[in-house]
């Protein structure tokens, strides 16, 4: 506090005008700190703001990423499972219409006096046929053909595993194929 009158102490005057110039340029001091804090708040506010919608965008960009990403998942699932269907429909027809070929190549190779009565074929290439004959010489025929290069090329094993006679003279047996 300034006292203002008549001073009788020498040097006092001054003590008291140097008290109110730094008392002065405390509290411009103080009101510089104080709107230099209150500009730094609001930059920072400000700063967090940017930062925050930043963030937001971000956010939405990831969205839509991982969104695109399941449907490309999605499509790419969908696409194996047709390769793998595609597959599977190649390996029905060829194993539908392999057995069948051999069947037609047989008929080609059978002689007269020889019947086919039954036909299995399974997936793993395994062919099962039960035929008649008039007798053993036509048997042993047909088996000569079959061992021929250009058919037995296409088989690992081509055996007869079952011969039998029947009441009326004929003879049964089981050719069994299995595809290579």
């Amino acid at each position: 506090m300034v006292r203002k009158g008549i001073n009788l102490i020498p040097g006092e005057e001054r003590f008291t005008y140097e008290v109110a110039r730094l008392q002065k340029k405390i509290r411009i001091f103080a009101l510089g700190s104080l709107l230099i804090a209150v500009m730094g708040l609001i930059f920072s506010y400000l700063y967090f703001l940017n930062l925050g919608k930043q963030l937001n965008q971000l956010s939405r960009q990831t969205t839509l990423t991982e969104t695109k990403i399941r449907e490309m998942q999605q499509k790419e699932g969908f696409l194996f499972l047709i390769k793998n269907r595609a597959n599977l429909i190649g390996q029905i027809f060829k194993n539908t219409t392999r057995p069948i070929k051999t069947l037609v190549s047989l008929e080609k190779k059978l002689p007269e006096g020889i019947l086919f009565t039954s036909f299995e074929a399974d997936s793993s290439g395994k062919i099962k046929i039960v035929a008649y004959s008039k007798d053993l010489s036509l048997l042993n025929q047909f088996m000569s053909s079959l061992s021929d290069s250009s058919f037995s090329d296409n088989f690992n094993i081509i055996t007869i595993s079952s011969i039998g006679r029947s009441e009326s003279g004929n003879y049964s047996f089981v050719l069994e194929l299995n595809q290579k």
